[in-house]
């Protein structure tokens, strides 16, 4: 049997997990997920909400990575 103390999988999925609720914390925030009611573009949210258009699309990348939303 592996010894847990050696093992750093725990570790490394509690820092994982930690990261994963501060993104839906920060999607809650900035008010994200009530400009998805209906699939639309990274382009269409940055223009709706001032956000930079890359940055917006590197962020909802992530958001969909992680299961939070769904990408077409």
């Amino acid at each position: 049997m592996e010894d847990i103390k050696y093992n750093p999988k725990p570790y490394y999925n509690m820092v994982q997990n930690y990261k994963e609720t501060q993104l839906l914390f920060s999607a809650i925030r900035l008010d994200i997920f009530s400009e998805l009611s209906e699939f639309i573009s990274a382009e269409e949210i940055a223009m709706n909400t001032g956000y930079n258009k890359r940055s917006l699309g590197f962020y909802l990348n992530t958001l969909a990575s992680i299961g939070l939303l769904e990408k077409k």
